[in-house]
């Protein structure tokens, strides 16, 4: 996904719950839960995820409703294994589990070494080593966090 912002990651998760909305809608949920959004940030989003393939939308009267696509849904899949992973291994680490007190810097490194797995070329060191100082940077920033007074 390009430009992995947190916008884009609300509107999937949005979008996957409640499986077709408005992006008018969604600027009422984000306005209930405590977050503003202008139009002029939520529609060029939407645009981006619809030319990525991840959203589709289906014109209602005025109105542009808007629903998963399969790979959207399946980037949605992925974002919750991400999760889950991480939880497992704080977990392991005795590091408490309070999903959005982790600092995006522990949830960028995750992803990181997520990725690289996913991409790793077994026969090649680069790639092995790659994999490796990722996941350095990630036990690292752990060790800062548990450090920090952040365990369990």
């Amino acid at each position: 996904m390009k430009g992995k912002g947190f916008l884009k990651v609300m509107i999937l998760k949005f979008l996957n719950a409640e499986g077709e909305a408005s992006g008018y809608d969604f600027m009422k949920y984000c306005k209930r839960n405590g977050f503003s959004v202008s139009p002029g940030t939520i529609y060029p989003h939407l645009q981006s995820l619809e030319e990525e393939g991840y959203v589709r939308y289906e014109k209602r009267g005025k109105r542009k409703v808007y629903s998963l696509t399969a790979q959207g849904k399946k980037i949605v899949r992925n974002l919750n294994k991400s999760k889950e992973e991480l939880e497992r291994i704080l977990q392991r680490l005795g590091l408490s589990m309070d999903y959005h007190r982790v600092p995006e810097s522990i949830r960028h490194s995750f992803r990181n070494v997520f990725f690289a797995f996913k991409k790793v070329n077994w026969q090649s060191k680069k790639g092995i080593d790659d994999l490796i100082n990722a996941v350095e940077r990630l036990l690292g920033e752990l060790r800062r966090w548990k450090d920090e007074g952040h365990s369990s």
